[in-house]
C-alpha cells in the first residue's frame, strides 16, 4: 500500500514536470529562462533576437577584447539593456554594457563564437566586470 501511494505521487510530480517541460519547449530562449526563473514572459522586449542592419551575421573575424572593438563585431546597451546607435567609430553616449565577439571557422562545417559582455566601469578603482562565452555551431549555419 505505501509503494503504490509512492508510486502515485511520483507519477504525479512527474506529470507535473512534463508539462512546464512541453510549456517551456514552446518558448523562445530567453523567455524560457525567465519563465524558469518565475518572471513573466509577457514583460520580455521581444527584440532581443532581431538582427540589426549592418551585421556581420556570422562571417568570420571580430574580437572578443573589450578594449579593441572592431566595426559589426560590438554593441552598445543603456543600463536598462536597449540597444544603441554604435554607428559612428566611438562609443555612443550613455552606454553602459559593450559586447563584442569574435567569429572563428576552425574548421569547414564548425565556428567558435567568443562574446565578451563588460560594464563603462568597476567598482572604486578596480577594472570594469567582464565575462565571457565561447560556443560552437556546427553546420547549417
Amino acid at each position: 500500500a505505501h509503494f503504490s501511494h509512492l508510486h502515485r505521487v511520483v507519477v504525479e510530480k512527474h506529470k507535473r514536470v512534463e508539462a512546464k517541460v512541453q510549456f517551456c519547449r514552446q518558448l523562445p530562449q530567453h523567455e524560457r529562462l525567465r519563465a524558469h526563473r518565475g518572471h513573466p514572459a509577457e514583460s520580455l522586449d521581444r527584440r532581443l533576437n532581431r538582427p540589426t542592419p549592418g551585421g556581420s551575421g556570422l562571417a568570420q573575424g571580430g574580437n572578443s577584447d573589450p578594449s579593441k572593438p572592431e566595426p559589426q563585431y560590438v554593441d552598445y546597451l543603456d543600463a536598462s539593456g536597449n540597444l544603441l546607435d554604435a554607428s559612428g567609430a566611438e562609443a555612443p553616449a550613455g552606454w553602459f554594457y559593450k559586447r563584442v565577439w569574435s567569429i572563428a571557422e576552425p574548421s569547414a562545417n564548425l565556428k567558435r563564437i567568443t562574446v565578451t559582455a563588460t560594464v563603462v566601469a568597476g567598482l572604486g578603482h578596480r577594472a570594469p566586470p567582464r565575462s565571457t562565452l565561447s560556443t560552437f555551431k556546427l553546420f547549417p549555419f
